[in-house]
C-alpha cells in the first residue's frame, strides 16, 4: 500500500473515533475562520532533516523579528499559520519545549504561543475558528493530519497541498475559475526546470487538468528538489508585480455555454442573445460606485451571470453611463444585438464587445 493510501485509511478511522483534540487542532482552533490562506505542520516534520533545510532557506525571507519563531517551530508539537489578506497574519505554536529569547511570541494558554503580523489576531472560541467554518470543510482533514499542509480559499480559486519529509513526497490540487490559466502558469514553471541542472526535477512532476481542477503529483523527490521549488516560487512571489492590463485581468470563461457562444482575448464575445444577458445583469444585486462625489457606475454584489464576476463595476453600455440597475432593464429592449459594455475589474477598465 502506498504512503498516501495508509494516510487516507488512518484519516478515515480517526474521523470515526472519539478523541481529545490533537496538538494540531489546538493550534488550528486559534486561526480565524476568515483566514484565506492556512498552513499547518507538525514540529517533528519541520525538524526533520529534509524540512529543516527548507525552513533554514526560508528564514532570510521572513522579517528578522520572526526568525526566532521559525526556530521555535522546529521544536514545537504543532504550528498553524493563518493569513487574512489585507488584514494580517496569525501564527500559533503549540509546544512543550522551552521558549526563550523570542519577543515576537506571546503565551496565551498552557503550551500555546502566538505571533502576529499586521492586524492578525487569534480567536478565543473554537466556533469562530477555521475548525468550525463550513468554507474549510474540504481542506480541514488535510490541515489537521498531514505532516505539512497548505490550503487557500479565495474567490476565484481554492487549493490544497500536502507534503511529507520521509520519504519526501508531495501533491497539490487547485480548483479555479480559470483552470486553463492556472495550468499554463504551473506548466511554465515546470518547463523552466527541463534543462540542467534541474532536468531530473521536471520529470518527477506530473501535471494534469480535469475540468476546473489542476493537480500536480510528485514522485521521487529529494531535498534538493524541494529547495529548488521553494527558491523559484519565492523568486516569482517576491518579484515586483507587473502593472495589471486588461489582457491579464479579463479572461475568457473556462467553458462556454449558457448563452456564451465563443470568446476571444477575454473581451470579444459572441452570445446567443445580448438582450437576455443585459436583462439578467439588471437582476443582480448591486450598489452605486462613487468616485469624486459622483456615481460612476454600479458594483455587482450578487453573483452575475456568464462573463462578469461579483465585484465588477459596470460603467456603461455604449454611450449610456449606468448609475442604477434599472437602466439595464430599460436599455435591454432597445438593443440591436450588439453592445460595448464598459467594466472595471480590480482597478482595470476594459470594454467587452458583445455581439450575436
Amino acid at each position: 500500500m502506498t504512503t498516501w493510501g495508509r494516510v487516507l485509511i488512518s484519516t478515515a478511522l480517526a474521523a470515526c473515533s472519539s478523541r481529545t483534540p490533537s496538538e494540531r487542532e489546538r493550534a488550528l482552533e486559534r486561526i480565524p475562520a476568515t483566514a484565506q490562506l492556512i498552513l499547518s505542520a507538525d514540529g517533528a516534520a519541520l525538524g526533520s532533516t529534509a524540512f529543516r533545510r527548507v525552513v533554514d532557506s526560508l528564514i532570510p525571507h521572513v522579517p528578522s523579528s520572526l526568525a526566532c519563531v521559525a526556530e521555535a517551530a522546529v521544536t514545537s508539537d504543532a504550528i498553524a499559520v493563518g493569513v487574512q489578506l489585507h488584514v494580517g497574519t496569525t501564527i500559533v505554536l503549540v509546544t512543550h519545549a522551552t521558549v526563550e529569547r523570542c519577543p515576537a511570541l506571546s503565551k496565551i494558554a498552557d503550551h500555546v504561543w502566538i505571533a502576529t503580523i499586521g492586524a492578525g489576531a487569534p480567536v478565543s472560541e473554537r466556533v469562530k475558528s477555521m475548525l468550525a467554518a463550513p468554507v474549510w470543510e474540504r481542506a480541514r482533514p488535510y490541515l489537521i493530519r498531514e505532516p505539512l499542509a497548505v490550503a487557500a480559499e479565495l474567490p476565484h480559486f481554492r487549493l490544497v497541498g500536502v507534503a511529507q519529509p520521509e520519504p519526501v513526497d508531495a501533491w497539490l490540487a487547485v480548483d479555479a475559475v480559470d483552470s486553463v490559466g492556472v495550468e499554463r502558469e504551473i506548466k511554465a514553471m515546470i518547463d523552466r526546470w527541463r534543462t540542467p541542472p534541474t532536468i531530473e526535477l521536471s520529470g518527477k512532476l506530473a501535471l494534469q487538468r480535469k475540468g476546473t481542477q489542476v493537480a500536480v503529483q510528485a514522485d521521487g523527490l529529494v531535498v534538493e528538489d524541494l529547495l529548488t521549488i521553494l527558491t523559484d516560487t519565492l523568486r516569482v512571489v517576491e518579484a515586483p508585480a507587473a502593472a495589471p492590463t486588461p489582457a491579464s485581468v479579463f479572461a475568457c470563461p473556462a467553458t462556454t455555454g449558457n448563452g456564451v457562444v465563443s470568446c476571444h482575448d477575454g473581451t470579444q464575445y459572441k452570445v446567443s442573445s445580448v438582450e437576455a444577458i443585459v436583462r439578467e445583469l439588471a437582476t443582480v444585486a448591486s450598489v452605486p460606485e462613487i468616485a469624486g462625489g459622483d456615481i460612476v457606475g454600479i458594483r455587482l454584489t450578487g453573483a452575475p451571470p456568464r462573463l462578469l464576476r461579483t465585484g465588477d463595476v459596470i460603467l456603461g453600455i455604449d454611450a449610456h453611463r449606468i448609475t442604477h440597475s434599472s437602466q439595464l432593464a430599460t436599455l435591454a429592449s432597445h438593443l440591436d444585438g450588439k453592445i460595448s459594455l464598459a467594466v472595471r475589474r480590480a482597478g482595470v477598465e476594459a470594454v467587452l464587445e458583445l455581439g450575436e
